[in-house]
C-alpha cells in the first residue's frame, strides 16, 4: 500500500507543472476553487470533491491554506516585473497571506514577501514625488553578477548592500547617470533649491534614492529566482497537504446510501444472496 500511495503522489506531482495558472487578483481562494484546484490535482471529479466538502469540510482545513500558497507562487512568479509581483504580494498579505507563512509557503516564498514589503515601502517614496523611472537593464545586470557570486546566498540587507557597492556604485554601470536624473526631479518636484540645501538632506534624498534601487535590483532578483523554482515551489506546498489529499480521496472512495459500488460480478462474492447461477459444464469444480 505504501508503494501504491507513493506512484501515486509520484504520478500527482509531476502534472503540477501543467496545471493551469490562477487569474485575477491574489486573494484566499473560493470553495469553488478550492474544489476545482483539489478536483485537478488528484483527478477526481469536482462533484465527488464537492460532496466529500459537503459532508467532511475540516478535511478542508489545511488544503485550503495550500491552494492559497500555491496560488501565490503561481500569481507572483508569473508577474511581468517587480511593481507586479510587489502589488500582488500586498493584495494577498491583505487578504491574510502572511499568516500562512510559518505552515504552507516555501522558505523562498517568504523571504519574497519580506522583500516586497521592504521594496513598496521605497517605492512609496519615490512615487510620493516623480513617476518611477524606467528600470535600466545594464545596471540591473551589474547587480546580478555582483549578486550572483553569492554562493551562500545570503539574503541579508548588508548582502544587498555589498553586492550594489561592488557591482552598481561604479563609473561603468550608468548608475550615477541614472541616479543625478532623479535626483534632479526629486528636488524640483519638490519645489526645493539644489543651492541652497544642507549636505544632510542632500545625503538624506540620495540614500534615499539608493534604498530605491538596491530593493528594486533585489526584488527583481528574488523574482527572477522565484520564476525558476515556480513547479518546485508549487510542488513542495502541495507535498505539505498529502494526508489531508489522501483522507479526500479516501472519502470519495466510499459508497454513499444509494449509491452501486462501482464493481462488476467478477466473483460469486459480489452475487446477491437471492441470486442462483446455473452450473456451467466447462467448471464443474465452481460448485463442489
Amino acid at each position: 500500500m505504501k508503494v501504491k500511495n507513493a506512484l501515486t503522489w509520484a504520478v500527482l506531482l509531476s502534472v503540477v507543472a501543467v496545471l493551469p495558472a490562477f487569474a485575477g487578483d491574489l486573494e484566499k481562494p473560493s470553495k469553488a476553487e478550492v474544489i476545482d484546484e483539489v478536483s485537478r490535482f488528484t483527478g477526481l471529479a469536482a462533484d465527488a470533491v464537492g460532496l466529500v466538502h459537503e459532508e467532511h469540510a475540516a478535511l478542508f482545513e489545511n488544503v485550503n491554506g495550500a491552494v492559497f500558497a500555491a496560488k501565490a507562487v503561481n500569481m507572483i512568479a508569473d508577474a511581468k516585473d517587480q511593481e507586479l509581483a510587489t502589488e500582488l504580494v500586498m493584495q494577498g498579505v491583505e487578504d491574510g497571506l502572511d499568516k500562512l507563512k510559518e505552515k504552507f509557503l516555501p522558505a523562498a516564498m517568504n523571504g519574497f514577501l519580506a522583500m516586497a514589503g521592504v521594496y513598496k515601502a521605497s517605492l512609496e517614496i519615490i512615487r510620493d514625488y516623480i513617476v518611477v523611472p524606467k528600470f535600466d537593464e545594464s545596471i540591473y545586470q551589474a547587480y546580478k553578477t555582483s549578486r550572483a557570486g553569492d554562493s551562500k546566498m545570503d539574503v541579508s540587507p548588508e548582502a544587498r548592500e555589498t553586492a550594489f557597492a561592488a557591482g552598481v556604485m561604479n563609473s561603468a554601470s550608468g548608475y550615477y547617470l541614472v541616479k543625478g536624473k532623479i535626483f534632479d526631479d526629486m528636488i524640483k518636484a519638490r519645489g526645493l533649491n539644489k543651492d541652497v540645501m544642507g549636505e544632510p538632506m542632500v545625503k538624506k534624498l540620495e540614500r534615499q534614492i539608493d534604498d530605491f534601487w538596491i530593493n528594486r535590483l533585489e526584488t527583481r532578483y528574488r523574482l527572477e529566482l522565484l520564476k525558476a523554482q515556480k513547479d518546485n515551489l508549487k510542488t513542495e506546498t502541495w507535498k505539505i497537504v498529502a494526508k489531508d489529499i489522501e483522507a479526500i480521496r479516501a472519502a470519495a472512495a466510499k459508497p454513499r446510501g444509494g449509491q452501486v459500488p462501482d464493481v462488476f460480478f467478477f466473483s460469486d462474492g459480489y452475487l446477491p444472496k437471492w441470486f442462483k447461477r446455473l452450473a456451467d459444464p466447462y467448471r464443474p469444480d465452481d460448485f463442489k
